[in-house]
């Protein structure tokens, strides 16, 4: 197993779309302020898939080195275009929206082609 294994999987999951989300979905998600050890040995599955060779407690010190390296990446960050497409999905341009009945001061209708 090795360190340099586990800095390269944590910089690469940071710039690849498809890693982090793969990441978040073996995880449960991740609060950066608060991973638990269950969640590293998750994430830990995922690089060893991904072709990476570390232990749990690696990635811990990896993921730790990453976020003090580069808070920006780690709090309230937006998504980017890429990690957008994967959850956001497609979208049907003949699909229009519509809420309320039009008779309150706060319903509105989208204008558009309704079937």
């Amino acid at each position: 197993m090795s360190q340099q294994s586990a800095v390269e999987f944590v910089t690469r999951a940071s710039a690849d779309a498809q890693l982090f989300m793969d990441v978040i979905e073996a995880t449960g998600g991740l609060d950066p302020t608060s991973v638990d050890d269950a969640q590293f040995v998750a994430a830990t599955a995922v690089g060893r898939r991904a072709g990476y060779d570390f232990s749990p407690a690696e990635l811990q010190q990896a993921f730790d080195a990453f976020a003090a390296a580069h808070p920006e990446q780690m709090y309230d960050r937006e998504l980017s275009l890429a990690e957008l497409d994967l959850v956001a999905g497609g979208g049907n341009p003949e699909c229009q929206v519509v809420t309320g009945t039009g008779r309150s001061p706060h319903s509105f209708a989208v204008p558009g082609k309704f079937v």
